[in-house]
C-alpha cells in the first residue's frame, strides 16, 4: 500500500473555540451575537370598511372550527361560537352560511 492511499483527516480547527466564542458573546465566526427581538402590544386584524352580508345568529360553518353561531359582527370581522372549538374571531370570507 502506497502513501496515496491512506486517507488522512482534515488540518484541526484554529483560532478560538465554541466555548471561546461564547462566553465573549459572540459566535464561532466572531460576529456578535443578536438579541432576539421583542414585539409588544396586540396584533389586531383591522376590518376593510365593508359590512358583512352574514347577521347575528346566522349558523354558519368554518373549514377548521366546524359549525358555529354569529354572536357579534365589526364589519367584515365575525365573532362566532363555534359547537366545539368555542369562540372565534374570522373574517367573514372564511366561513359560508349553512
Amino acid at each position: 500500500m502506497s502513501t496515496d492511499d491512506k486517507k488522512t483527516s482534515p488540518p484541526p480547527l484554529r483560532g478560538r473555540s465554541i466555548r471561546e466564542a461564547d462566553r465573549e458573546g459572540g459566535n464561532f465566526r466572531g460576529a456578535p451575537r443578536r438579541v432576539p427581538l421583542t414585539i409588544e402590544g396586540e396584533l389586531v386584524a383591522k376590518s376593510t370598511g365593508t359590512t358583512s352580508a352574514f347577521g347575528v345568529g346566522d349558523r354558519v360553518f368554518h373549514l377548521k372550527f366546524g359549525n358555529g353561531n354569529v354572536v357579534a359582527i365589526d364589519g367584515n370581522k365575525l365573532t362566532i361560537a363555534f359547537d366545539k372549538a368555542g369562540e372565534k374571531r374570522v373574517v367573514d370570507s372564511f366561513v359560508e352560511r349553512v
